[in-house]
């Protein structure tokens, strides 16, 4: 039990090349994080350099009640036109399990504040390309989202010792726009896994879930309604 509440300290560094070939701090990375407990609460600080930016990041996680709660947030000072600039971006959950006709049911609530977002939910081409810390960051996979506040749930249920049901529910708050999922995991061998899931967009014309404008009058863009099916085999 001791061994489990040890602080620990970690350190990464990932260095890449730019355009020309060369290994450049600015194309790099660099994070330092140190992971501790107080007062019956697990916390973590993380400084990094990371593609030019200083991030500075705190989080904990918190028994409230039988339930968990989790807060992280980061601060990234970027540079732009006007000088160095602080961009907060933070996220908040709150997750709980429980029994109902026995079976286990698993949930969680959580608030995300995109610092990076677009603001006035205008995701017209001309208005995302004045946004290039945002492109940046989705095009490394940073970030996933367009807008600035989402609320997301999830409900779980395990239907039998080895099948899981999934819902999770998407939204922009501001749009509103929304996606929808429902995901069936079957453990359906000793080393083969089925994962497999329906996916429902909704939102109006020119929401982020809805359809974002193109550079054609009258043309979205815009996930439709999909499906997809994973079949895993671990050896």
């Amino acid at each position: 039990m001791l061994a489990e509440k040890a602080a620990a300290g970690s350190a990464v560094l990932v260095p890449r090349r730019n355009a020309e070939g060369a290994v450049a701090s600015d194309f790099s990375s660099l994070a330092t994080k140190y992971h501790g407990f107080a007062a019956g609460k697990e916390y973590d600080v993380l400084a990094a350099r990371h593609y030019g930016d200083n991030m500075l990041a705190m989080g904990f996680a918190m028994d409230w009640r039988e339930t968990v709660i989790r807060s992280d947030i980061l601060a990234t000072q970027i540079e732009n036109y006007t000088g160095d600039q602080i961009v907060a971006s933070a996220v908040a959950n709150i997750s709980y399990s429980w029994r109902w006709f026995d079976k286990n049911v698993s949930g969680f609530l959580e608030y995300f504040y995109n610092g990076f977002g677009q603001p006035a939910n205008d995701y017209s081409p001309d208005a995302l390309a004045n946004n290039s810390q945002l492109l940046q960051r989705i095009a490394r996979g940073e970030l996933y989202t367009l807008g600035k506040h989402y609320l997301g749930a999830n409900i779980g249920i395990e239907t039998t010792a080895l099948t899981m049901l999934t819902t999770n529910l998407f939204v922009n708050m501001a749009d509103p726009s929304a996606l929808l999922q429902v995901i069936f995991n079957v453990d359906w061998r000793q080393n083969l896994t089925l994962l497999s899931g329906l996916s429902f967009p909704m939102g109006a014309r020119g929401s982020e879930f809805g359809g974002i404008p193109s550079t054609a009058p009258g043309v979205y863009y815009q996930n439709g309604n999909s499906v997809f099916a994973q079949l895993a085999y671990f050896f």
